[in-house]
């Protein structure tokens, strides 16, 4: 295969692992506007406007490209990225060379990330999860409780 081929293909394997962890997050945000601007617009969705997405979960939605992508992006390519495409081009840039900070592991942009970044749970457990979190107190007590989310296997 050539290097244009190969290009190609981690580009599309990021978009698409870009989108899916917005998407993810949507779904446990309860935001079914912002799935259907999601599905209607694809990675060219306007994070904030179209999506519904400001700071906190933008936050939130970099930790996550972070764990399934085996990178941390800076602060500033999430905070200034407008689309779901601007973060995919930024994972893109990261893994090319170019300079933003981080760099992606091969496995990751192939769909093999690490068993640690893939994280499955059962109907009882996302359930129970979920009713822990909505009768939780404090927003310490929230984080602690998503931050579980990310662990249970």
């Amino acid at each position: 295969m050539n290097a244009t081929g190969t290009k190609l293909e981690r580009a599309a394997s990021i978009e698409a692992q870009t989108l899916a962890t917005v998407r993810q997050l949507l779904v446990e945000l309860g935001g079914s506007r912002g799935l259907e601007e999601l599905a209607a617009r694809g990675a060219t969705a306007h994070l904030e406007r179209e999506l519904g997405l400001g700071s906190l979960e933008r936050v939130e939605l970099m930790v996550r490209l972070g764990n399934v992508c085996g990178v941390r992006l800076p602060d500033r390519v999430v905070a200034e990225a407008e689309t779901v495409q601007d973060l995919a081009d930024a994972l893109l840039r990261d893994n090319s060379g170019e300079s933003t900070g981080a760099t992606i592991p091969s496995a990751a942009i192939e769909g093999t990330a690490p068993a640690a970044a893939v994280v499955s749970r059962s109907p009882a457990q996302i359930a129970d999860l979920e009713q822990k979190i909505s009768s939780a107190e404090s927003l310490t007590e929230i984080l602690r409780l998503r931050g579980l989310c990310q662990v249970i296997d």
